[in-house]
């Protein structure tokens, strides 16, 4: 592999566990980057008020956040941190383009206090507008690294970032500056996020729209029982000569998550 891409919330609800999953990935000998999600750096009550929209710009909460963010850099290790950032591999003619942190509401700018203090972003706008400036600076052809996908891919209940095939979940400034790549004539490859978790077959988590491969890799749980026995779940991205081919990997499990 050239790249492990983690999609984030790599720990539970209740956040206990997000560091020692860091560092387990820690010892990763292969490059890899991590876009973290709503429950990395965060905390229970963070993700519960931006999800309301109560209670949202609490006291110190940035402060609180960058603290946490410090952590799990720390416990990374080698693994990149990574988020309005890009990270090319020129041997490949691709760079990767790593979107914004903690997002999972499209309403508005989720975790905006620790959005401020490391990148200044403090709207979707702003958001939008640091992706397009990525964009400009992208060597070569493009693939957009998530935690939430873009919006604009249907709101049914087999779309892969709808909330409970109610409404679309996907995020409008990751969806903006995809569209700002294809009009300057930039060829996108794909888009790799999580954050609606899916179960494989009961959503469509890889899909192909106006030539771009879309993958939603947050299978949950991504251990389970196979028809012979445990198994860990995986997306294998493949580019090669501009196509891209999205597959599904389960591999035999040891069984110790059970």
């Amino acid at each position: 592999l050239d790249l492990v891409c983690f999609v984030g919330d790599l720990g539970g609800p209740l956040h206990r566990d997000t560091l020692a999953v860091a560092r387990q990935i820690s010892r990763l000998h292969t490059r890899a980057l991590l876009v973290p999600g709503n429950h990395d750096a965060t905390s229970p009550l963070g993700v519960l008020a931006e999800a309301t929209g109560i209670g949202r710009f609490r006291p110190g909460a940035g402060a609180r956040s960058l603290a946490r963010i410090d952590a799990l850099r720390a416990a990374l290790g080698p693994v990149t941190l990574a988020g309005y950032s890009l990270h090319p591999f020129p041997d490949h003619g691709v760079t990767v383009v790593a979107a914004r942190p903690h997002a999972m509401e499209p309403r508005w700018l989720t975790f905006p206090q620790a959005l401020e203090a490391r990148f200044g972003v403090t709207t979707l706008a702003e958001s939008a507008d640091r992706l397009r400036a990525l964009v400009d600076r992208a060597p070569g052809d493009l693939v957009f690294l998530a935690h939430n996908g873009p919006a604009g891919l249907g709101s049914g209940p087999r779309d892969p970032f709808t909330f409970y095939g109610r409404r679309d979940l996907g995020d409008p400034d990751l969806a903006a500056a995809i569209a700002y790549a294809r009009a300057a004539g930039r060829r996108v490859l794909a888009v790799v996020a999580g954050h609606l978790h899916h179960r494989s077959a009961d959503r469509d988590w890889s899909v192909v729209r106006d030539g771009i491969a879309t993958v939603n890799a947050a299978r949950v749980p991504r251990w389970f029982r196979g028809p012979t026995g445990p198994v860990r779940h995986h997306v294998e991205l493949t580019i090669r000569e501009g196509a891209v081919e999205v597959r599904e990997i389960l591999l035999p499990s040891s069984g110790a998550r059970w």
